[in-house]
């Protein structure tokens, strides 16, 4: 055959790059943050904890619905906080109308608590814009172990128990000091063990030191707790719930747990703990 027969040639379609193909905007099914739910039981629970030591009658149109509308407040903050996370850390588009309705139902949530009572919306905006700044894209505190600490460790807990503590006489001080020690453990205990994730986004990392003072404030927290029982200002089958409680943070703080995905583990038992002691509370 002559060289110069025509051939015919047919080459491959080129595949598109990742970049150019179209992606598909994630909905709600895809963005709910499981892991997070039962974590929401805390509010609750810290809210009629402020309320009971500070001797507040439970009313539904005050500390029942204060409860109410810091569990609403927070499983909407989660919400946001995963379409945040998702967007910025794992580069994926999330539907405008999630970012819309996180922030209508979280201004409605603070709008109510101040048709409530004055100083339960003041503590949900106080809520409401720190965990705003520790997960937006436009200040994204979180990119800090300190802003971790200082605002799911401190100021948030805090806030929730005042929540329930402003139906009351005063402030019980010792169970909030426990509160706040219990829960800068827990949140330094998560930080630590998310040093390679932090890496890998250009976070700042818990130093190894931190870890030290992560089990001295969860050994401080349940001594208060121990006292708070021995002295009757809880009931005594608390002492059931912090004796399981500490049984797992001895398991958290072990060199068995290594990764975030064994200590989520646990958050159904901390969930049952959490709604046992909220019946607790209403039976007393």
């Amino acid at each position: 055959m002559s060289s110069a027969t025509p051939r015919l040639v047919t080459t491959e379609p080129k595949a598109q790059s990742p970049t150019a193909q179209p992606t598909t905007p994630l909905g709600w099914g895809q963005i709910v943050p499981i892991h997070r739910l039962p974590v929401i039981t805390k509010t609750p629970v810290m809210i009629m904890m402020g309320a009971y030591l500070s001797q507040a009658e439970f009313r539904l149109q005050t500390v029942m619905a204060t409860m109410l509308l810091g569990s609403l407040l927070w499983t909407t903050l989660y919400f946001y906080n995963e379409v945040a996370d998702i967007t910025l850390e794992k580069k994926q588009t999330v539907r405008r109308d999630i970012w819309i309705t996180c922030f209508v139902l979280t201004t409605l949530t603070v709008v109510m608590g101040f048709a409530v009572k004055w100083s339960v919306g003041v503590c949900l905006l106080a809520m409401a814009l720190s965990q705003w700044a520790y997960c937006s894209p436009h200040v994204r505190l979180k990119r800090n172990w300190q802003a971790n600490i200082l605002l799911s460790g401190t100021i948030n807990p805090i806030l929730r128990f005042t929540c329930g503590a402003v139906w009351g006489t005063g402030m019980p001080w010792l169970l909030l000091g426990m509160y706040v020690l219990l829960n800068i453990g827990a949140t330094i205990r998560t930080r630590t063990l998310l040093r390679s994730r932090d890496e890998g986004l250009q976070y700042s990392q818990a130093p190894l030191w931190l870890e030290q003072v992560g089990k001295a404030t969860t050994l401080l927290g349940f001594s208060c707790a121990i006292f708070l029982i021995a002295h009757h200002n809880l009931p005594p089958i608390f002492l059931l719930f912090f004796l399981i409680a500490a049984a797992y943070s001895v398991y958290a703080w072990s060199g068995k747990v290594t990764q975030m995905g064994q200590l989520r583990r646990g958050w159904l038992l901390f969930a049952a703990l959490s709604g046992f002691a909220v019946w607790v509370l209403f039976k007393h």
